[in-house]
């Protein structure tokens, strides 16, 4: 294992930073990959690095609008955050020879780039630490790598579910807003890349112009939150009545509203220290999130075999939080599948 610091050297030496200029940053589309491109962003634009930022949505990649930023910008480096190999695997097919030198920060599993013509890095928390990927968020990975505002790397180590593997981390950015804030702050931020999705550059370009945690709370987004928090609230509610629990497998499944899934799983599994599948039904496919807190279920492999043989499915993640997409006329096999797998993998001993 190498040490943080030559890592820094590496990734800042593959960068060119002294030659550069234009970075396209492409991030996932939730609390994690906004806060590292927003940080990341910071550091390039202090740095008089033109930068743009696209965010990844899994529903809906929209591949030509990523075309359209390579061949209009023409970025020296592209940037991936939160994103693993199989994702960036999916861009480059998509984009081609556009694509110039490129950094993978991430913290998922992910198949090995191969006969790849590009000169890439690909770094994981695994190249300096030994803590768990799942709770080595990549916002977190960016700050540590390229600097920035702990707060901002906060929301995104909160949004992670990882804040108590950063408990001293969190409590430090605090320094100018309360801890209560902090965790306010980052159900904003799921609020919108949840529910408002379409408003997530809105919510980039207002943290990138005001870096005020208090302009956030008093914000149009903190109002469109409290709406969320109801809904969130309501379903949570409605688990003990409407789950489908298997009390011999500690399972519990439920049924929830579009969008909703990996946000209430998160609650759910800290409700109920149970394995918690969520899942949407929407108008092809259906998608859900797995949750496993106390690591005694690999949920990796559990999205993975729950869709097993299942025609235009994914599904995959961390150790203790995953999630699955697949056509909803295989929903009923889908249940039966994670039930044979806790079966055989799954003791209460």
């Amino acid at each position: 294992m190498r040490d943080i610091k030559d890592v820094k050297k590496t990734l800042f030496d593959f960068l060119e930073l002294d030659k550069i200029k234009k970075v396209l940053i492409i991030s996932d589309n939730d609390e994690d990959g906004l806060t590292s491109a927003l940080n990341g962003k910071l550091f390039f634009e202090k740095k008089g690095i033109s930068t743009k930022v696209f965010f990844y949505n899994h529903s809906d990649p929209k591949f030509d609008s990523i075309n359209t930023i390579f061949n209009s910008f023409k970025p020296d480096k592209t940037l991936f955050f939160d994103l693993n190999e199989n994702f960036v695997f999916d861009i480059m097919q998509n984009i081609g020879l556009a694509l110039k030198d490129f950094v993978v920060i991430d913290h998922h599993l992910g198949n090995a780039l191969v006969n790849i013509t590009q000169n890439h890095l690909i770094l994981k928390p695994g190249n300096f630490s030994k803590i768990d990927p799942s709770k080595y968020p990549v916002s977190k990975m960016v700050f540590d790598l390229f600097g920035g505002i702990d707060w901002i790397a906060g929301i995104g180590v909160i949004g992670d579910f990882s804040f108590e593997q950063w408990d001293l981390f969190i409590k430090k950015s605090c320094e100018n807003i309360s801890l209560k804030e902090l965790f306010e702050l980052a159900e904003i931020c799921s609020c919108i890349v949840s529910m408002h999705e379409k408003k997530i550059n809105d919510l980039f370009n207002f943290l990138f112009e005001t870096q005020d945690p208090k302009a956030l709370l008093n914000s149009s987004f903190s109002k469109l939150n409290g709406e969320f928090q109801n809904i969130l609230l309501s379903e949570l509610n409605r688990v003990k009545e409407d789950g489908l629990f298997f009390d011999e497998l500690d399972l519990i499944f439920f049924k929830t509203k579009s969008k909703l899934p990996s946000k209430l799983s998160n609650l759910i599994s800290v409700k109920f220290s149970k394995t918690v599948v969520v899942y949407s039904v929407e108008k092809i496919f259906v998608k859900c999130s797995f949750r496993r807190q106390d690591f005694r279920v690999n949920c990796n492999e559990l999205a993975k075999f729950s869709i097993n043989g299942f025609d235009n499915s994914s599904g995959g993640g961390h150790f203790p939080a995953s999630a699955a997409k697949f056509p909803k006329e295989y929903l009923i096999e889908f249940k039966k599948n994670i039930i044979t797998y806790l079966e055989k993998n799954y003791s209460k001993k």
